[in-house]
């Protein structure tokens, strides 16, 4: 594995990338609330007109509308570059994952291997010791712990 500061690293850009979105969406709202809101808030004309209030009415929620279908681009595009950008931390998280894997699977390789070789090593003295002992028992001679 690389080292323990990958991760923290990987922590840090994710949290600040996640901020950073959150942010961003909150000065957008806002700024979309304010614009609809100006709309919503600018004086009718003084004409008592049905049919001045009705256009003045229709104009208005045109622009909400034209507000709203902006606003929701805006989102979209935002939650795909968010997307993409969560895709590759992903990547990169799985890949340092994948390599502390294949590290701690060749650290395990690499204890077995000198398990075994301890294991072959103690049962070659082992080997010796029990041939000693079956000269020792086969001469008569009493038998003298292994050196």
């Amino acid at each position: 594995m690389k080292n323990d500061g990958d991760f923290a690293e990987m922590a840090a850009r994710g949290y600040a990338t996640a901020v950073e979105a959150m942010h961003a969406i909150g000065q957008r709202l806002l700024a979309y609330n304010k614009a609809i809101y100006d709309v919503l808030a600018e004086p009718f004309p003084n004409s008592s007109s049905p049919e001045t209030i009705y256009r003045e009415a229709l104009g208005r929620a045109s622009k909400i509308s034209d507000l709203t279908v902006a606003e929701l681009q805006q989102q979209g595009a935002d939650a795909l570059k968010q997307q993409q950008e969560l895709a590759a931390r992903t990547a990169r998280w799985r890949e340092t994952l994948a390599e502390g894997m294949r590290s701690s699977m060749e650290g395990g390789t690499q204890s077995v291997a000198e398990f075994r070789r301890l294991a072959e090593r103690q049962l070659e003295e082992f080997a010796k010791a029990a041939e000693e002992f079956q000269k020792r028992a086969g001469s008569g001679k009493p038998s003298e712990p292994p050196a």
